[in-house]
């Protein structure tokens, strides 16, 4: 197939290109600034705190846990020894945002070489990530592994678009070694895409072999770590940690008959629009691997239903949906509906230019209505995303949590371990004290998943009992679980109905209440 003179790539100013960079970071910005910490800043953020100083928080049983991620700790956890919670995430942002924009920046040239072409795009395929996704996978939401791997896997993506089938392994490789599931999958989907390219253009497998060993190597960086968290465990053990995972902790991304029906049914329209924007272009010598590779994309999320729905309750069905088999089409088919979208309105734009201007001009609305939503949420709801799943729902409530955390962080030991709320997960962000544990931080390692979930079954055996006015049996099964793992404090909703005895309640405020466990000497 020819290619059409409107989508020939040509040269491009740097300082147009740098504008334009800094035009998608604006936009990134808008769409995702909140305050911190987000949904898992803590987590993340926490654990390569504690990986480069293990004295933070040394009690704490999830950040003793096995570093799955440990190239990201490695590249990123320094920064914590020089600089705040707050500021290290807000470096993190920038320059995740920023090597992203980048990366799409070139990308979108490549194919769509026209002047603020990359910024519309951008805006689509972040958009329909937000608002089109069925796995709850996402670019922009935090700092954490996987949003410094994205830019490397467009770097990869861009390489196979000009040709570069051997360099692309080694950017593939290096996005696996921060998140080995995004650049895992982008391995298999690339070779794929390059099954697909017709014999006379690609390039042989023998070729590509030595790309193929360097993005090998460079990829052991995280796929050793993820080995090891399963490597000697008992067969049961294991098993038993992966149901865990899987059906109790993150169904929500694993499994797609607990998707919402409204999530699958959006999802499923937006394959439907790719398939319609991208069909013309499939055979076209410069859109071809890029179609092909979001198509595998496509296929990967059809084999993760066919086996959640034909096997999901078999144990080696379980193990298999551990692998996120759905985040892939969450991301690249949204990418591919901006890219083909954008390419075909600059085909249209030749032959009927009035009705291009006006798809643009509404393009332009749906991309400025969504920074205004996410402009208006932002501004009038200030509390931060991590706090917001953690069950706070009001600013009151948010002020006096930030309040008794403090007040921790000045008045108890460093090596103080403290009983709080299961579902808050803010606690280490505030206090800088360890905690028991808490609803959202999940170990990776086989063992330490079904350590969590015991300590987190034993604080909702006690919230339930608080539920039901079964006050006396709370009072002793927290006083048990205060002795089991050493606890020596309790954060609980105040006012609360725990009696209060063998605890001795050292602060207060409205919504919060700290008890020291007492000795039993004193």
């Amino acid at each position: 197939m020819t290619e059409s003179p409107s989508l020939t790539a040509g040269p491009q100013t740097r300082t147009q290109a740098v504008i334009e960079v800094g035009l998608i970071v604006l936009v990134m910005f808008v769409l995702s600034g909140g305050p911190t910490p987000a949904v898992n800043e803590a987590h993340y953020i926490g654990k390569a705190r504690h990986y480069w100083d293990p004295t933070w928080c040394p009690t704490d049983r999830f950040l003793d846990s096995a570093d799955a991620h440990l190239p990201f700790y490695l590249s990123f956890g320094w920064v914590t020894q020089f600089a705040s919670f707050e500021t290290t995430a807000w470096i993190g942002r920038a320059l995740s945002w920023l090597l992203l924009a980048f990366a799409w920046q070139r990308l979108s040239w490549r194919l769509t070489p026209i002047n603020f072409a990359s910024v519309l795009s951008a805006g689509i395929w972040l958009t329909f990530v937000h608002h089109g996704h069925m796995s709850g996978e996402w670019i922009l939401g935090g700092v954490e592994a996987k949003v410094f791997a994205y830019p490397l896997l467009l770097g990869g993506l861009l390489a196979m678009l000009k040709g570069q089938w051997r360099g692309c392994w080694i950017w593939f490789g290096a996005a696996a070694a921060l998140h080995v599931l995004v650049g895992g999958w982008a391995v298999l989907t690339a070779i794929f895409s390059w099954s697909l390219q017709p014999r006379d253009k690609r390039l042989s497998l023998p070729t590509m072999i030595p790309g193929l060993i360097m993005g090998g190597i460079i990829a052991l960086g995280g796929l050793v770590p993820a080995i090891e968290l399963t490597r000697g465990v008992d067969p049961e053990i294991r098993t038993m940690a992966t149901h865990i995972y899987v059906n109790e902790r993150l169904p929500h991304h694993l499994l797609l008959r607990v998707f919402a029906p409204l999530f699958i049914l959006r999802h499923l329209g937006l394959i439907v629009l790719f398939f319609v924007l991208s069909w013309p272009l499939r055979k076209d010598e410069r859109f071809r691997p890029l179609w092909s590779f979001v198509v595998g994309s496509i296929g990967l999320a059809a084999i993760g239903a066919s086996i959640d729905l034909l096997a999901g309750g078999t144990t080696w069905g379980t193990g298999l949906l551990r692998y996120y088999w759905f985040r892939q089409t969450d991301v690249f088919v949204p990418l591919g509906v901006s890219i083909f979208g954008i390419a075909r309105l600059a085909e249209l734009r030749v032959q009927r230019p009035q009705l291009t201007q006006a798809l643009v001009i509404g393009l332009f609305v749906v991309l400025f209505a969504s920074i205004g939503e996410a402009t208006s949420r932002l501004g009038g709801r200030s509390i931060p995303a991590a706090d917001r799943q953690g069950g706070i729902r009001t600013m009151s409530q948010w002020n006096h949590w930030k309040e008794v955390a403090e007040w921790c962080a000045i008045n108890l030991p460093t090596d103080a371990l403290v009983i709080t709320p299961a579902d808050h997960q803010t606690f280490r962000w505030y206090s800088d004290r360890s905690e028991l544990v808490n609803w959202k931080d999940i170990p990776q390692d086989a063992e330490a998943i079904i350590d969590w979930r015991e300590r987190r079954a034993a604080v909702d055996q006690i919230t339930r009992l608080l539920f039901h006015g079964y006050r006396q049996q709370a009072n002793l099964a927290m006083k048990d679980l205060a002795e089991q793992y050493d606890g020596q404090y309790v954060i609980v909703r105040a006012p609360t109905s725990l009696p209060i005895n063998g605890f001795i309640p050292i602060y207060h405020n409205p919504d919060y209440l700290v008890l020291r466990v007492q000795p039993a000497d004193e």
